[in-house]
């Protein structure tokens, strides 16, 4: 493999040394230090594997993974400029992290040891303490020589060679903060999406906010072409996998991560209805995707049974990590 990856635990991110001899000759082979702090939340670790696969694309990458838990004292650290808990490793290039308790480690260890900081999420700390920010579409920041607008968070999905025509995904979220669930709802829209499209063989699976009701209704259905695989039963990866090899994919709408994996493994991608809690940022993100033509709404695909087409390009961590590339790294004379 031209880019080998030490294998991904579900409880954090271990580290990385890829080196593509076809993109890099023999004679170049220094590659870029990037420590990234991790605060084991599944969420904020795929989007640094996203975005440290994306640059392990275009160089070589030396990647050093750094969990919070093990940073101690780290305001002290930040005002005294030393990060005892990193002496062991190189000086970085790139300093990395996801989610709020990252934020201050990360500027402690550029004070101690340099590097550029690139924050994957609209801080809670000033931006301007940031060299780069990475911040969602949805989430409305200010435009700045130092941020990167992402149509949603990153992650490191990627299509198959060949797709299964035949094969389509439905991935269930629960309730959240912006959408009350509805099991009945849901429900019957999996079962006319299963009889309308009934020469396709339908996997369902549910993920940890799914209510148990709605387990018990899908496995009551019974259709010949839907299977029901439930979150318990499936393997770090498996919901992945089946993403990569589908031609199809609805998503219950509060799952937005979901949806932009899907849209990043290519498939076409449609939303099932989730009764929303007003409107937010969250569902306005949504309308925003159907307008621009990436996602199908339930209703549209009901009224006139047409699903808008794959977007096999969409892929925001290789956009960011083109970005950075060209920024700071094959900069022209």
């Amino acid at each position: 493999m031209p880019i080998l990856w030490s294998r991904i635990r579900a409880d954090r991110l271990r580290a990385c040394s890829p080196y593509n001899p076809r993109r890099w000759p023999v004679a170049d082979p220094i590659p870029v230090v990037i420590w990234y702090f991790t605060d084991s939340k599944p969420g904020h670790e795929s989007q640094i594997h996203g975005l440290l696969q994306a640059l392990a694309k275009r160089l070589p990458v030396q990647g050093y993974p750094l969990p919070v838990s093990h940073v101690r004292h780290p305001f002290l650290s930040w005002m005294l400029g030393r990060a005892r808990w990193a002496t062991h490793l190189p000086d970085p290039d790139f300093i990395v992290g996801a989610g709020h308790a990252t934020h201050v480690p990360m500027l402690a260890a550029q004070r101690a040891r340099g590097g550029r900081t690139i924050v994957l999420m609209k801080p809670s700390l000033p931006l301007r303490l940031f060299d780069l920010a990475v911040v969602p579409s949805h989430d409305k920041v200010t435009p700045a020589a130092n941020v990167f607008v992402s149509q949603g968070v990153l992650n490191p999905m990627q299509a198959a060679l060949k797709k299964d025509p035949d094969l389509g995904v439905i991935l269930l979220g629960g309730p959240s903060s912006h959408y009350r669930w509805d099991s009945d709802v849901v429900v019957k829209q999996i079962r006319l999406i299963a009889e309308r499209e009934n020469s396709r063989n339908w996997l369902v699976t549910t993920s940890r906010r799914t209510p148990d009701g709605a387990s018990g209704r899908l496995q009551a259905l019974g259709s010949s072409n839907l299977r029901f695989v439930p979150f318990a039963q499936t393997k770090p990866g498996w919901v992945g996998r089946q993403l990569a090899l589908a031609s199809t994919a609805w998503i219950t709408e509060d799952s937005v991560s979901m949806i932009y994996e899907a849209l990043t493994a290519g498939a076409s991608c449609g939303v099932i209805h989730v009764p929303r809690l007003g409107r937010s940022r969250v569902s306005r993100g949504i309308d925003r995707l159907i307008r621009q033509g990436l996602l199908t709404s339930f209703r549209e695909w009901k009224d006139n049974g047409a699903m808008k087409a794959a977007i096999p390009q969409f892929n925001e961590a290789e956009r960011c990590a083109a970005y950075i590339d060209k920024r700071w790294l094959h900069q022209s004379p």
